[in-house]
C-alpha cells in the first residue's frame, strides 16, 4: 500500500529528519511557526512550536537570552527574561548554526482588559503596572474623561495607527533611567508633555498641570546673533598724485570694506527653567521619550501643542506623525533628540513653530518633514546637528500672527555651538507672507555652527524670501597668528542655495545671502545656482575664502530703478600678518551693482571666470590684491557695463603693496577680457605696486579709458589689445594713460609698453607720467600697432 501524500507516514518523517541531519540537498530547515502567547510579562513562560528545531539551541527575545526549560525537535518552552524590552521583540531561535526568525513578534507587557473603553479604564491599567512596564491596548477608541491620562514610567502601545486610537490630553513622565514609549496607535488631544522632574505620586498631577501652565506663557528667550561684527570700512593714502589723469568719477582715496546687509535681527531660541528642583532629576541616570510609529494630532484647530519640560532626557520620534498647530517644543533635553522618517507640522497658530533642541546631545533629522509658519529651531549646545535626506519648510503665509500683524516674520535656525552641523540631501525653505497692511513679512535663516564645522552639501534647496546666513562663526578672540580655529566652512554641491525671489522681492525687503566663518575657512564650490535679490556677501575675517565652479552665481535687486545686487567677496585679517587667500575661479556672475572681490593681507586668484555686472547705477567690478606674495587674474571675462550713456562702468585691479621691507609681490594678468561701456568717463585701472607685474594678451575695452600705474613696481605690458573711447565719435585727449610713480633709486617704478594693439586711443594719444621725485621712474613705449 503506498503512503498517502497528504499524510507522511513515519517512516517518512524519519527520513526527512536524517536528511536534515546530514545536510543533504532539498532537506527541509528548520522553522518557528507559532507562539502558545503573544503578550507575556517578564517570568511568564512561552512556548514556541516549529519544525526540524534541533536537539538544543539560544532563545532570543529582542536581543536578550532567555532561559530555556524544555527544548525538543518542534517545540522550546523558555521564560521571558526579567530584562527584557517593554514593547514588541523580535524572537530568535539558534539551533544547528542557523538563526531562525518567527513570523510574529512577542510583546513583553500587560494586554488590557478588553472591557476597557476609556482613558480612565487605561489609567487604572497603567497604574497597576510596575515602572517601566509596557501596556498594549487593544483595537478600539478610547475616549477621554476629565483628566489628562498620565503615563507615569510606564509605556502605552496599541495594534497600529488605524487600528488604535486614544482620545484626550496626555502627560509623558519618564525618571531614573526609564524610558517612556507611545508606540502604534493615534493620540488625538490638545495638550501632551514630556516631564521628568515631578515626584513619582498621583498627587503631583495636579500641581505639574498648574506648573506647566505657567511656564508655557513664558517659553521664550533671545540668544546673542552668532554674527560677528564686520570691521569698519578702512581707508589708504591716495593714489592718484597731483596732476595725475584721475578722472572726476574716479575716487581712489577710499578702500572699500563693504559692511554685511544682514537685517537686524537677533535668533530666537526655546529655553525654560525646570518644573521643579533639579536635585530630584533623574537620580539614577538619564531617561528618555519614544514616539514609534503614532499619530498625534488635535483635538480643537490651532489649540494644540506639545511641549518638553524634561531635562537630560533622550527623545525619538521613529515613523511618526505629529500635527499640532499651536506649537511643537521637543526641545530641551540634554542627550540626543532624534526624528527619523516622520512629519512634524505646526502652522497656523499664534504662536507656531517646531523647536528641535538637545542641550548637550546630538540632534539628528534623517528622512522627515518639519513644516512651521513662525520659528523653526534645531540646535544643541554642546553636541553636533545633522540634517540629512530631510524637508524643513517654514512659512510665515501661514500664520494667524502674520495675517494680523505687520512687523511679523519667520526665524528657522539650525545650529551648534560647539558641535559640527551638517546638512546633506535636504531642502531648507523659509517663505514669508502677507500682513494685513499688505506688506509682505519677513524671513530669516540662520545654519551654522558657532565653533566648529559647518557642512552644507548635495542639498536640493536652501532657499530664504529674506535672509540667509551660512557661517561657521566663532566668537574667541585670537592674538596671534598661531591661534587660528578649527571653525570651517564648506558649501558644496548644492542644486541651488539662494535669497529673495528674484523681481518679484520687494525693495521694502532687501535679500542678504552671507557666507562667512570667523576663524577659518570658506569654501564654495560646484553649486549650481546661488542668487541674492539684492546682495551677496563671502568672507573669513581669519582664513581662506575658496570660490571654484558655481555656474550661476547672481545678485540682481528687486527694483530695476535702484539697481543694488552686489557681490563682495573678501578676506579681513590684516592685522594677524597671516596670509588670507581669496580664490574665485571657474565662476560664472552676474550682479546690477558692483562685484568686489578683496584679500586683506592675502593671495588673490581669479580664473576663468565670467562675471559681468550690468546695470544704471555705476556697476563697478573690484579686485584688491595687497601684502600678498601673487596676485592673479587670468583667463576671465570681466564686464562692468551701464545700461545708458550716460552712467559710468569702472574695473578697478588694486594690486598695491607700500611696505617695502616685505617680499615683492607678482602680479600676473593673462587672457583676460575687460569690458566697460558707457559714458565717456568708464575706465579700467590697474594699480601695480612693490613686485612684479605682467599684463600679456589681455584684451581691453572701453567707452572711456584705460590706465595702468606702477608703484615702486616694474609693469611689463605686451601683446594686448587696448580698444578705448569704443562709441565715442572724436573723443579728445588720451584714451590710454601709463604712469610711474613712487619709486627709489633702489627700487624705481617702470611700466615696459610694447607689442600692443591700440584702437581709438583718442587725440591725445597715450598719456605719460612719471612723478614723486622718483629719479629713476620710468615709462618705456617700444613699438605698439595703432600708436600715436
Amino acid at each position: 500500500m503506498k503512503p498517502s501524500l497528504l499524510r507522511p507516514t513515519s517512516t517518512a518523517l524519519l527520513g526527512a529528519s536524517l536528511l536534515v541531519a546530514c545536510g543533504a540537498p532539498g532537506a527541509v530547515g528548520p522553522a518557528v511557526t507559532t507562539l502558545s502567547r503573544t503578550v507575556a510579562m517578564p517570568g511568564d513562560t512561552v512556548t514556541l512550536t516549529g519544525v526540524n528545531l534541533g536537539t538544543n539551541g539560544t532563545v532570543l527575545l529582542g536581543g536578550t537570552t532567555a532561559s530555556v526549560t524544555s527544548y525538543t525537535n518542534t517545540s522550546v518552552t523558555f521564560t521571558v527574561p526579567q530584562n527584557a524590552r517593554w514593547a514588541h521583540n523580535d524572537l530568535q531561535l539558534i539551533t544547528n548554526g542557523k538563526s531562525i526568525t518567527a513570523p510574529m513578534k512577542l510583546f513583553v507587557g500587560q494586554a488590557i482588559n478588553p472591557s476597557a473603553t476609556t482613558t480612565t479604564d487605561v489609567q487604572t491599567a497603567l497604574n497597576a503596572l510596575p515602572a517601566g512596564a509596557a501596556l498594549l491596548l487593544g483595537p478600539k477608541a478610547y475616549t477621554a474623561t476629565s483628566a489628562p491620562l498620565y503615563l507615569n514610567n510606564r509605556s502605552l502601545y496599541g495594534q497600529g495607527q488605524d487600528q488604535t486610537s486614544v482620545n484626550g490630553d496626555v502627560y509623558l513622565h519618564a525618571t531614573e533611567r526609564n524610558v517612556v514609549t507611545v508606540g502604534s496607535l493615534t493620540l488625538t488631544g490638545d495638550n501632551y508633555y514630556l516631564v521628568n522632574a515631578v515626584k513619582d505620586s498621583p498627587a503631583s498631577l495636579s500641581a505639574l498641570s498648574t506648573q506647566l501652565s505657567r511656564e508655557r506663557q513664558n517659553r521664550f528667550e533671545r540668544r546673542r546673533n552668532p554674527r560677528f561684527t564686520l570691521p569698519a570700512p578702512s581707508t589708504v593714502q591716495s593714489l592718484a598724485p597731483e596732476g595725475h589723469d584721475v578722472g572726476a568719477s574716479r575716487d581712489q582715496s577710499r578702500r572699500v570694506r563693504p559692511h554685511a546687509r544682514a537685517a537686524d535681527v537677533t535668533a530666537h531660541r526655546i529655553r525654560r527653567a525646570p518644573v521643579v528642583n533639579a536635585a530630584a532629576l533623574n537620580q539614577n541616570g538619564p531617561s528618555g521619550f519614544h514616539f514609534l510609529d503614532v499619530s498625534i494630532k488635535e483635538m480643537n484647530a490651532r489649540r494644540g501643542y506639545l511641549e518638553n519640560n524634561a531635562s537630560l532626557s533622550s527623545v525619538t520620534v521613529t515613523d511618526s506623525t505629529i500635527e499640532l498647530n499651536d506649537y511643537i517644543s521637543l526641545g530641551e533635553s540634554g542627550n540626543d533628540l532624534t526624528v527619523k522618517n516622520s512629519t512634524l507640522k505646526s502652522q497656523g497658530g499664534p504662536a507656531s513653530g517646531v523647536d528641535l533642541e538637545a542641550g548637550s546631545g546630538n540632534v539628528t533629522i534623517h528622512g522627515s518633514a518639519i513644516y512651521s509658519s513662525m520659528w523653526l529651531n534645531a540646535y544643541s549646545e554642546s553636541g553636533n546637528v545633522t540634517i540629512q535626506d530631510s524637508a524643513l519648510h517654514n512659512s510665515a503665509a501661514n500664520s494667524v500672527t502674520c495675517q494680523t500683524t505687520p512687523a511679523c516674520y519667520s526665524l528657522t535656525d539650525v545650529g551648534s555651538n560647539t558641535g559640527q552641523v551638517t546638512i546633506t540631501g535636504s531642502k531648507v525653505n523659509a517663505t514669508d507672507g502677507d500682513s494685513n497692511d499688505g506688506k509682505p513679512t519677513n524671513a530669516f535663516v540662520f545654519i551654522g555652527s558657532i565653533r566648529n564645522l559647518t557642512t552644507i552639501e548635495n542639498n536640493g534647496l536652501i532657499h530664504s524670501t529674506a535672509n540667509l546666513q551660512l557661517y561657521s562663526d566663532s566668537s574667541k578672540t585670537e592674538t596671534s597668528s598661531a591661534q587660528r580655529g578649527n571653525d570651517q566652512l564648506v558649501v558644496r554641491n548644492n542644486q541651488e542655495i539662494s535669497a529673495g525671489d528674484g523681481a518679484a522681492s520687494p525693495a521694502s525687503l532687501p535679500a542678504y545671502l552671507g557666507i562667512y566663518s570667523h576663524t577659518g575657512d570658506v569654501t564654495v564650490s560646484g553649486n549650481a545656482k546661488l542668487t541674492s535679490s539684492n546682495g551677496m556677501q563671502v568672507y573669513t575675517k581669519f582664513g581662506h575664502v575658496r570660490i571654484n565652479g558655481n555656474p550661476d552665481v547672481r545678485v540682481d535687486s528687486a527694483s530695476a530703478e535702484t539697481d543694488a545686487g552686489f557681490l563682495h567677496v573678501f578676506t579681513s585679517g590684516n592685522t594677524r600678518g597671516v596670509f588670507n587667500d581669496v580664490t574665485f575661479s571657474g565662476n560664472t556672475v552676474k550682479a546690477d551693482d558692483q562685484v568686489i572681490l578683496d584679500a586683506d593681507n592675502g593671495n588673490v586668484t581669479l580664473s576663468a571666470n565670467a562675471v559681468s555686472v550690468i546695470g544704471n547705477s555705476h556697476p563697478k567690478l573690484q579686485v584688491y590684491c595687497r601684502e600678498a606674495r601673487t596676485c592673479t587674474v587670468t583667463d576671465n571675462t570681466l564686464t562692468a557695463n551701464a545700461t545708458n550713456a550716460s552712467t559710468t562702468s569702472r574695473i578697478d585691479l588694486f594690486f598695491d603693496h607700500y611696505s617695502t621691507t616685505a617680499a615683492r609681490q607678482n602680479h600676473t594678468v593673462t587672457g583676460n577680457s575687460f569690458l566697460t561701456l558707457g559714458s565717456g568717463s568708464s575706465y579700467f585701472y590697474g594699480a601695480f605696486g612693490w613686485g612684479d607685474a605682467t599684463l600679456g594678451a589681455n584684451t581691453f575695452r572701453s567707452s572711456g579709458k584705460v590706465y595702468v600705474d606702477a608703484y615702486q613696481a616694474t609693469v611689463t605690458a605686451t601683446d594686448n589689445t587696448f580698444n578705448v573711447f569704443d562709441g565715442m565719435t572724436g573723443p579728445s585727449g588720451s584714451g590710454l594713460s601709463l604712469a610711474a610713480y613712487k619709486g627709489t633709486d633702489a627700487a624705481p617704478s617702470v611700466i615696459n609698453f610694447g607689442a600692443n594693439t591700440l584702437t581709438n586711443v583718442g587725440s591725445g594719444g597715450v598719456s605719460k607720467h612719471k612723478a614723486d621725485g622718483g629719479r629713476n621712474d620710468r615709462v618705456n613705449v617700444g613699438a605698439n600697432t595703432g600708436m600715436q
